[in-house]
């Protein structure tokens, strides 16, 4: 099955403006990941537990040359679904922008993660959004503070009141993508604080959707390392919970890859200089 959007009522609303990275905003990776859960849960009629090999072909950027549509096509295997959004060329062929393998039923439980600093401790997050960490403009800034900070784990609280594109069309039962973008943000912060270095999310390797992140309320997130990385890109699990430790949503595999010629422009963004 293809479904096929317009990307006009979508320009227009504030997650793409205020995701903007230098001159030109850009299609949140969490917004594609939302359209391709939406899509599959209102064709099969259940619910999407897990997100597998998640990947961002060739982003979207809102800068005059962005496709007037973008198509979904979604083709059974087995118990899961492939999900490839694609737009046309201008030599008629097709363009990838986004793949995905999703796979309705729900998420077992994973048990609570313990230790968990208690929220509202540690330090304001506001200079993140000031400093060039992160980017994002106003109605994503939902960072709130640092409440642990080593290299082993992170841990950031986090509110937002959340995003609806297109009346829900990108998101599904347990997932919102304004939300589930901040699970993102974090790993750029993990990256700059420990890399040193500016960063783009360009694969999850597993999304599990245990519950739906709150809406408009604090919870935590908390950043592991999963492997050492190769210089360029870090590879981490990113987990989503409840203050008491329940696991609301989980990535795992977060591919980060280093670009340090974006710091001037995440920093342009925020009207520092740099």
């Amino acid at each position: 099955m293809t479904v096929e959007r317009s990307l006009e009522a979508l320009a227009g609303d504030p997650i793409i403006g205020d995701h903007v990275i230098g001159d030109a905003a850009v299609l949140p990776a969490a917004v594609a990941l939302g359209w391709a859960i939406g899509a599959a849960e209102r064709t099969t009629g259940e619910e999407v537990g897990r997100v597998r090999d998640f990947t961002v072909q060739k982003g979207i950027v809102f800068d005059g040359t962005e496709p007037a549509r973008i198509s979904l096509t979604l083709t059974p295997s087995g118990d899961t679904l492939g999900a490839a959004i694609r737009s046309t060329g201008a030599d008629g062929g097709p363009r990838p922008h986004y793949g995905a393998v999703v796979e309705t039923g729900a998420a077992a439980d994973a048990p609570a993660v313990a230790g968990l600093p208690a929220a509202g401790t540690g330090r304001d997050a506001g200079f993140l959004y000031a400093d060039g960490t992160l980017f994002h403009g106003p109605s994503l800034r939902g960072v709130r503070r640092i409440l642990a900070e080593a290299e082993s784990r992170l841990v950031l609280e986090a509110s937002l009141a959340e995003h609806r594109p297109d009346g829900g069309a990108y998101g599904g039962s347990r997932y919102a993508p304004g939300t589930a973008d901040l699970l993102l943000q974090a790993g750029l912060v993990w990256v700059k604080l420990f890399r040193g270095t500016s960063g783009l999310p360009l694969s999850v390797g597993r999304a599990d959707l245990h519950h739906p992140l709150p809406d408009g309320e604090p919870f935590l997130i908390v950043v592991e390392p999963t492997a050492a990385g190769n210089g360029t890109s870090s590879s981490l699990t990113i987990t989503a919970c409840a203050p008491d430790g329940r696991v609301l949503t989980r990535f795992d595999n977060v591919s980060v890859v280093s670009a340090p010629q974006l710091a001037a422009k995440f920093a342009t963004r925020n009207g520092t200089s740099g």
